[in-house]
């Protein structure tokens, strides 16, 4: 038996042998005494459920001071007893009768339900309100406390099955699992998911099938990809160092060879610190992405510095940024302290911190990560799906529809929409924004054919290396399950129909710049 049900049972126990003493009490006090009712032990039972019920029907009760004594424990013990029944109910009440009766009114609106009470769920709740002032927030009666007030929300006991089951419309029910233990999650999921209900669901580590009505939220890539999005590659030979060991740090390389493809030339310096043996393992066709770190790489380099981080400088005085990004704040703020104070710098300092610090630029703290669109990827998605439906209406052989696809074909597709913002600078010269996809449109729109057999080439070094980091190899023939590609060469091998299948995921560009109206 476990210590929980040991912790319940002792005190049901405990208690039923206390009362079981103060009937025997009562009829050794009561029996032989003159006029006396109580005799037996059935009638001191009878007594003293008359008396805990506050029924008292007067045919029996105690005649000799220490039976009164005892009667008086029971009638104690009766107003105990009132008062946990009314406390059951009013809790009842108030943790399903009261909020059932809210969400009976709210069926028209979206519900947002959130099962976890930290601070993640409670800080995306509110960007959800501000958002969306008619949807309706639902929590756990735990976070009644520390929400906000402006929230309006329902609080209340039931779990995620009952609420969903209560909503006419499932698809209209948006599930947040953002506990920490990521099986958890999953296993919750599992359960929820044939429901119809939208899950968004917190865990590192994506299964190979995903229903369609489940979205996954990986802190490290999110915090990567945000990072790369907001202080973007724009000189395409700088040096960059990155500092870690551990999830955030290999998520943070990985999105930047993803995403950091920006010139057919471009020759950016990775240099790496800490443990990255389980990273090597894992991609093991990196040294087709990256030269191996020689001193005038014609491509993208790598240079892994072994042994303890600080045990030689010169990387960090020639860097242009260096990116401090342990899975551990603590660990980045005492990296970053020695760093300032022993080493001369002429590029920037960047960390993953929760707050801002003097000389070092913060990023990756819950007020950037826990927002709508990263979490819930609405916009993203859509981009995908469209990317998804024009290689669809080009290609000459029926392909699977998005919710046919399995979760790297998915992802490819979100690989490719997350670049969009890269291709609209690209285009512009400049760092663009959303706003700014109609411009990056029309710019490749009215290019020629030979400029855009540059940005061609560019795409297909991005899809190139998604494939690769993914472990896929070329052969002849296309084998999804071995994770072979003909496709997977140099944009030179390519033949022109090939080259020219690069041309959509520029032109969703326009598509992109629509769904900004």
């Amino acid at each position: 038996m476990n210590t929980r049900k040991k912790s319940r049972i002792l005190p049901i126990f405990g208690g039923l042998l206390f009362y079981l003493l103060l009937l025997e009490l009562l009829v050794l006090a009561e029996k032989g005494a003159e006029n006396a009712s109580i005799v037996s032990f059935p009638l001191a039972l009878w007594y003293s459920l008359t008396t805990l019920t506050t029924v008292g029907y007067g045919d029996t009760y105690p005649v000799t001071a220490a039976g009164r004594l005892i009667g008086l424990c029971f009638q104690l013990m009766s107003l105990g007893i009132l008062a946990a029944v009314l406390g059951l109910a009013i809790q009842l009440i108030r943790g399903k009768l009261l909020p059932q009766i809210r969400l009976a009114f709210s069926k028209r609106k979206i519900w947002y339900f959130f099962p976890e009470t930290n601070s993640s769920a409670l800080l995306l709740a509110t960007r959800l309100k501000e958002a969306e002032p008619g949807c309706l927030i639902i929590l756990s009666r735990a976070a009644k406390n520390a929400a906000d007030t402006s929230l309006n929300a329902v609080f209340t006991d039931m779990d995620a099955k009952e609420i969903v089951r209560l909503h006419p419309d499932p698809d209209k029910v948006h599930v947040f699992l953002l506990s920490e233990d990521g099986f958890a999650n999953e296993r919750q999921s599992e359960e929820l998911s044939p429901l119809g209900c939208r899950i968004y669901l917190l865990n590192e580590f994506e299964p190979k099938t995903i229903p369609e009505n489940v979205t996954y939220f990986s802190p490290a890539e999110a915090t990567a990809r945000l990072y790369w999005h907001n202080y973007p590659v724009i000189n395409t030979t700088e040096k960059i160092v990155i500092v870690g060991s551990g999830r955030y740090a290999a998520a943070l390389l990985e999105q930047a060879l993803l995403l950091n493809v920006i010139s057919p030339d471009q020759a950016l310096r990775y240099a790496v610190c800490g443990n990255w043996d389980e990273f090597f393992r894992e991609h093991p066709m990196l040294s087709q992405i990256l030269d191996p770190g020689s001193k005038e790489p014609k491509r993208d380099s790598l240079t892994y510095i072994g042994g303890a981080w600080n045990q030689n400088w010169e990387p960090f005085r020639e860097a242009d940024r260096i990116i401090f990004c342990e899975d551990k704040e603590e660990e980045n703020a005492a990296e970053v302290s020695v760093l300032l104070r022993c080493c001369p710098l002429r590029g920037t300092v960047y960390a993953r911190f929760s707050v801002q610090t003097d000389d070092v630029v913060s990023f990756g703290g819950p007020e950037e990560l826990y927002t709508p669109e990263l979490i819930m990827r609405r916009k993203l998605s859509r981009l995908a799906i469209r990317l998804h439906e024009s290689y669809c209406a080009a290609s000459p052989v029926p392909q699977p529809s998005w919710n046919e696809l399995g979760s790297f074909l998915r992802r490819s597709n979100l690989a490719s929409a997350d670049h969009l913002l890269i291709k609209a600078s690209i285009l512009l010269g400049t760092d663009a924004e959303e706003k700014d996809f109609k411009k990056a449109a029309e710019r490749y729109a009215a290019l020629s054919a030979s400029k855009k057999d540059l940005f061609r080439r560019i795409e297909h070094e991005r899809w190139n290396r998604f494939h690769l980091m993914n472990n896929w190899t070329y052969g002849p023939v296309r084998d999804n399950a071995a994770r072979v590609h003909p496709l997977l060469r140099p944009f030179d091998e390519l033949s022109a129909a090939d080259q020219a299948k690069d041309d959509y995921a520029w032109e969703l560009l326009s598509e992109a710049a629509g769904q900004q109206n």
